[in-house]
C-alpha cells in the first residue's frame, strides 16, 4: 500500500473513531456506529484489493485476518471494534520489514546467544538483542 495511501486511510479511521466517540457522548448511539462503521468500511475494501493480490500471489499474512477480524465485527454489529482493528492496520504495511520506518534493522539472536545472560538480552556485534 502506498504511503499516502496509508496515511489517508489512518487519518480516515482515526476520525471515524474520535467522531463516533463525540456522537456516543451526545448520546447519539445510531449516528456513533454508521461512522465508525464508514471508518472501517473505508479501510475493508482498499484492505480487500490488497489481500486478494496477496493471496494470488501466494503470500498469506497478517492482512487476510485482520479483514476477517473487520469484516466479522460489521456483521455482529461490532462497528467500533471494526475501526479499530481497521486503524490498526492502516498503518501496519510500515511497520512491515524492509519499509523505511519499520522494524528491517531489528536483531534476532539464537538461543545460544541468549544462554547466560541474566536479563535475556545478548550482544551480537554492536547491537543488543532481545
Amino acid at each position: 500500500m502506498p504511503v499516502m495511501r496509508e496515511r489517508a486511510l489512518a487519518i480516515v479511521a482515526f476520525t471515524a473513531i474520535v467522531g463516533g466517540g463525540i456522537l456516543w457522548l451526545l448520546d447519539e448511539p445510531g449516528w456513533a456506529d454508521t461512522v465508525w462503521g464508514a471508518g472501517a468500511v473505508a479501510v475493508l475494501v482498499p484492505l480487500t484489493l490488497d489481500t486478494f493480490r496477496s493471496l494470488v500471489r501466494g503470500d498469506v499474512g497478517v492482512d487476510a485476518i485482520a479483514l476477517v477480524a473487520i469484516a466479522g465485527a460489521l456483521v455482529l454489529g461490532e462497528q467500533l471494534a471494526g475501526a479499530i482493528v481497521a486503524l490498526m492496520m492502516s498503518g501496519a504495511e510500515r511497520s512491515k520489514p524492509g519499509r523505511r520506518g519499520g522494524r528491517a534493522g531489528s536483531c534476532t539472536c539464537s538461543s545460544s546467544e541468549r544462554r547466560g545472560s541474566r536479563t535475556g538480552t545478548a550482544t551480537r556485534g554492536s547491537r543488543r538483542c532481545r
